[in-house]
């Protein structure tokens, strides 16, 4: 929501910088500054030659309008496990093809919401990235999952480290709970309590699978919140809200793989941009690969290793950028 709050500003401020010459400017953003950049150049007019995406935190399909079918099965690591019995129909992020266009209901989907942005972006993304990392089991992701302890050689001498999973963590809360997560739409149930204060949902899975069109549209199996997702016109940046906190999302980030969804300028994953000279940093961190030192290029490498392991990457952008 921040990022799209924000991103008039940015734009007009790049704009500012590059007076006549703004179709020549480069701009690159890391994790989800990627949000606010691809906001920018796609809502508020921000102008740029070429567009950097580094470890992107934003879903593939938001750059493209093609229908992401490999992550709609019921056994996706996107979809809750409490919704696996539940067809793509009822969920919160299918809801928008109910309506037609012209509704803004049909504008709640993050599919082709950045699509004039492709051209432009070249995709650094890292396949050992740990923040951006889907466990293939949704079944097993909770807010403690992932969770490993660094050992240190200060005091004290232990920390845990919280990062693998986050992105994938943030798109399966939606709806769950407004503790650690959110309490909008999502993957959260709509339902009544008993004067037990049990919960009751008002479909199971058979009846919503069965339910009609008309019926889902008036009345969805994901939690009926917030009320102004179900006005005809809803204001830009509710909507924007709305795809923040209470859709979820259907494919995996830029920023963890190759996409074949989007035609972008160009696509490179960091893993194999490590030094030629061989070496990579040894450190405490093996996020369960079995025991052994990692050699990921983790979400935050680009900038917290030492030039010494990543001038190839900054060679590369300076090469596809023309920044020399």
């Amino acid at each position: 929501k921040n990022a799209f709050d924000t991103a008039p500003a940015y734009a007009e401020l790049v704009n500012f910088w590059s007076g006549t010459n703004a179709w020549r400017a480069v701009v690159l953003a890391h994790s989800l500054g990627n949000m606010l950049t691809s906001a920018a150049i796609s809502d508020a007019g921000l102008r740029a030659k070429a567009y950097f995406a580094l470890n992107g935190a934003v879903p593939a399909e938001a750059y493209s309008a093609e229908e992401p079918s490999m992550w709609n099965a019921p056994l996706s690591p996107l979809v809750h496990a409490q919704w696996r019995a539940f067809a793509p129909r009822t969920w919160a992020n299918h809801w928008y093809e109910l309506f037609p266009s012209g509704d803004d209901r049909h504008d709640l989907t993050w599919r082709g919401r950045f699509s004039s942005v492709a051209p432009i972006l070249y995709n650094y993304f890292s396949s050992g990235d740990e923040v951006l990392e889907l466990s293939l089991d949704s079944s097993k992701i909770n807010l403690f999952s992932g969770i490993e302890w660094d050992w240190e050689l200060d005091w004290p001498p232990v920390w845990p480290n919280v990062r693998r999973y986050v992105w994938q963590k943030q798109a399966l809360l939606k709806g769950r709970s407004e503790i650690y997560g959110t309490r909008w739409a999502g993957w959260g149930f709509y339902g009544t309590y008993d004067n037990k204060d049990r919960f009751n949902p008002f479909y199971d899975s058979a009846a919503a699978n069965n339910a009609s069109s008309d019926a889902l549209r008036t009345v969805p199996v994901f939690k009926h919140h917030p009320p102004a997702m179900f006005a005809s016109s809803i204001p830009k940046t509710v909507q924007n809200e709305i795809l923040a906190r209470g859709i979820p999302e259907s494919t995996p980030t830029i920023g963890i793989e190759k996409t074949e969804m989007a035609l972008f300028a160009w696509q490179r994953n960091m893993q194999d941009l490590k030094p030629a000279h061989g070496m990579w940093p040894q450190r405490d961190i093996d996020f369960s690969d079995d025991g052994k030192k990692s050699d990921r290029w983790l979400h935050t490498d680009l900038m917290s290793l030492p030039h010494f392991y990543t001038y190839r990457l900054y060679q590369e952008i300076i090469e596809k950028g023309n920044l020399k």
